[in-house]
């Protein structure tokens, strides 16, 4: 596993890794935009691979904002579509 942190998802900024003691736990946060890891973790792998390995947005989230933003304009079936897009595999990226 690489000890290298991927750059932020939201916005290319450097990630840094930090550890507090007692107890020793690990986070990781955007240097830019102060983005982070929503838990804590115990080991500085684990926390490497978190960061390296989530997405940007769950569709869920991405579909609750959608929704919040459209609510004046539009019904909340657009963001039921992504949901139910997500579900089937359909927004997966593709290698």
């Amino acid at each position: 596993m690489s000890e290298k942190l991927l750059p932020c998802p939201f916005c290319g900024g450097e990630a840094e890794i930090e550890r507090l003691e007692d107890p020793t736990i690990w986070f990781v946060d955007c240097s830019q935009c102060k983005c982070q890891l929503d838990e804590t973790y115990e080991t500085k792998e684990d926390v490497i691979e978190a960061w390296n390995t989530r997405r940007s947005l769950s569709v869920t989230k991405i579909a609750k904002l959608l929704t919040a933003y459209l609510s004046d304009y539009s019904s909340n079936k657009f963001a039921e579509e992504i949901v139910s897009a997500d579900k089937r595999g359909e927004l997966d990226e593709k290698d």
